[in-house]
């Protein structure tokens, strides 16, 4: 009998120290056998406005998101921070730091807080970075739920070739006809590369639109005139032909606007300026970036592919391998001026 109530002893003090990290008992719990011991089941944590797929969750760098963390029970001694990491979301996360998070909550059972993940979370060399948001409950270390997400710093962008055509059969009316293509890059061993997209949450949107006469107004917003031109799209290749334009007076420029924007809202905008030519042939007249004054926009170039066609390309983070060509550093335009009046 004492042999006996020794070992109900000995298995009523294992089950109490195996199942004391169990401090949120999940419903039927001791009709299996093991169910739910050693941790606490049925977390969630929410972060509102980030944007997921294929099971993976993105967010924006430098946005404040607000993060719902919910118990199915009340909970006491709750701590949480998220890490910050090196590497992109395709490689092993190297924590740096951990940052608190501030959690607080009414009923003990919905904790609500905000977080807002800035620069000091990246390497160098990695705009698109996976970290962990961990949460602690109760008195045992291992009493934990953690969530990966992705933070995006990284914007679109594009290689894009710009011709011109005309003729009576392209333009009957006189005039000519922009065509904006995505550059195909061709690899012997390997497939063609779309020199088009964002390297981390995805592009989920573009627009081209041009304008005959300078659109800017001094808060930036291209609002004061309407584009004679207006294309738009949700994912690559880009491609389109404008709508047939004349020669303006000299001096006078075309203005396009290029716009692309990724899942999570980081945003590459850039603009060059033109003129046109069409007798005896179209040709295009002075192309070259435009970066108005007032506007933080992204630097852009042109260069000349083998067949003497502009290739625009449009690479603010510099992701583009050597194989779909990086356009030099050059400086954008400086944000600044007060109210929005037209010019």
């Amino acid at each position: 009998m004492k042999k006996l109530l020794v070992l109900l002893l000995v298995s009523a003090l294992a089950i109490f120290v195996f199942a004391g990290c169990d401090l949120l008992p999940s419903e039927g719990e001791g009709e299996g056998e093991g169910e739910g011991e050693g941790e606490v089941e049925e977390v969630t944590i929410e972060i509102d406005g980030a944007y997921e797929v294929g099971g993976v969750k993105y967010i924006k760098a430098d946005k404040k998101y607000d993060v719902t963390v919910t118990f199915p029970a009340p909970v006491e001694n709750v701590d949480a921070y998220y890490t910050s990491c090196l590497g992109d979301q395709s490689k092993e996360l190297v924590p740096i730091e951990h940052i608190y998070l501030i959690l607080t909550s009414e009923d003990n059972i919905v904790w609500t807080g905000t977080i807002k993940i800035t620069d000091d979370v990246f390497s160098t060399s990695s705009l698109c970075c996976a970290i962990k948001i961990v949460v602690e409950a109760g008195e045992c270390d291992w009493c934990e739920y953690h969530e990966t997400i992705v933070v995006d710093a990284a914007k679109p962008y594009a290689k894009l070739k710009v011709g011109i055509k005309g003729g009576t059969k392209v333009c009957p009316c006189g005039g000519c006809a922009i065509t904006v293509t995505s550059v195909t890059e061709e690899f012997a061993c390997d497939p063609d590369v779309v020199c088009c997209g964002d390297n981390c949450s995805g592009l989920a949107g573009w627009s081209v639109r041009i304008f005959d006469k300078r659109p800017w107004n001094v808060c930036c917003d291209t609002e004061c005139e309407k584009p004679i031109v207006d294309k738009s799209g949700t994912a690559c290749p880009i491609e389109f032909t404008a709508d047939c334009l004349d020669p303006l007076a000299e001096g006078k420029f075309y203005y396009a606007v290029l716009t692309m924007e990724d899942n999570v809202g980081n945003k590459t905008q850039s603009a060059f300026q033109f003129n046109i030519n069409d007798t005896p042939e179209c040709v295009f007249l002075n192309p070259a970036e435009y970066l108005p004054p007032e506007c933080d926009y992204d630097p852009s170039c042109f260069e000349k592919d083998e067949d003497g066609k502009y290739i625009l390309i449009v690479d603010p983070d510099e992701t583009m391998d050597d194989d779909c060509g990086t356009c030099p550093v050059q400086m954008a335009g400086v944000t600044g001026g007060a109210g929005c009046e037209c010019p």
